[in-house]
Order: C-alpha cells, then structure tokens, then sequence
C-alpha cells in the first residue's frame, strides 16, 4: 500500500511541475518544440535555474559491502527503470529527487526513493558535462531501511533542451545487509 503512495506522490509531483510549466509552451507553443533539437541561442548549454526531468532504464545489483563490489556478481541484480526530476540553483548546484522501479524478486515494485544533491562541471562552452551525486533516502527492496551514498555521471546535450546521460552510484545501507550499486541510464529533458 505504501508502494502505491509513494509512486501516486511522485506522479502527481511530476503533473505539477508540468502543469506550472505549461503556461511557457502555451504561450509560444513552437518555440519548445522547435528549439528541441538546436543548439542553445546563448551559447551556453548549462544554465541555472534548470528544471530537468529524468526517465531512465537502471539496473540494481545488491552488494555485500563495498570492498566486494568486484567480487559480486552481477546477475543477480534487477533491471528497471525510473523517474527524476531535478532543479539546478546554479550552473553548477542542484536539487533532486528520483524512484527506481524494478523486476524484483518481492512483490515491492519500488526499490528506492532518494533525494540528491548534483554537482555539475560543464566542459567550458562545450555540450559535456560530468557531475557528482550525494544521495539519501529510503530502500524499500530487500528491506525498509535508510539509504545513503554518492557516485558519479556524465550528462551530453542533444540540445538546449534534450540530453543523454548515464550514472553509477553506490546506496550503503543504514542497518540491514541492503547495500546496492546502482547503474542508471536515460534521457534528461530540459525546460
């Protein structure tokens, strides 16, 4: 029943976020659509004040504990997908959140929510950008329990608006065995 909550909370937040943006593309409903595949007109192709919107297929492969992140195999993980949405204060600095869903070996469909801080290093004027993640939240699969870690991403602009990214981050685990290594990869839309 939680699941079904926490997945409802996170639609809706996605519809209201959406919903408030759609007031811009209503008032020029070609200029989103059509600055979708060019390049930015600033020249710059990170900027602040950045609502981004994640979708993207992940895999999860649960881990002993970091020392054996090698020694692990990794068909015993679960591959997936999820939702996040993210708010970059400044070029650099960011605000964000996402939920991983995955085929899971328990009847809970989501694996995790966390909240994150992102780290942006744009490559001078160049549509690159690599970034570091600090996450935090709460880990549904295998147990509930309070999850924390980092990792690290590479984000490639198609556009001003549209991007292709892929990110590895590790979930330690507060109190059960539920450590995680997390690959994410996916399209980041930009409004």
């Amino acid at each position: 029943m939680k699941n079904k909550m926490l997945f409802a909370a996170a639609a809706a937040l996605v519809l209201a976020v959406g919903t408030a943006k759609a007031s811009n593309i209503w008032d020029d409903p070609n200029g989103w659509r059509s600055g979708l595949f060019s390049a930015p007109t600033n020249g710059a192709f990170f900027n602040p004040q950045e609502l981004q919107l994640d979708l993207f297929g992940s895999y999860d492969n649960p881990e002993p504990r970091l020392p054996k992140l090698f020694d692990s195999d990794i068909r015993h993980g679960a591959w997936g997908g999820g939702v996040g949405l993210n708010y970059f204060l400044s070029q650099n600095i960011g605000l964000g959140g996402d939920v991983n869903l995955a085929d899971s070996q328990s009847a809970r469909l989501v694996t995790h929510a966390v909240g994150d801080v992102l780290f942006r290093f744009p490559l001078g004027n160049s549509p690159i950008a690599p970034y570091a993640i600090a996450s935090g939240g709460r880990a549904f699969v295998p147990a509930w329990d309070w999850v924390y870690g980092g990792g690290g991403g590479l984000e490639v602009r198609l556009s001003g608006q549209l991007a292709l990214f892929g990110d590895a981050r590790y979930l330690w685990s507060y109190r059960s065995d539920g450590d995680r290594l997390l690959l994410r990869t996916g399209l980041r839309i930009v409004f």
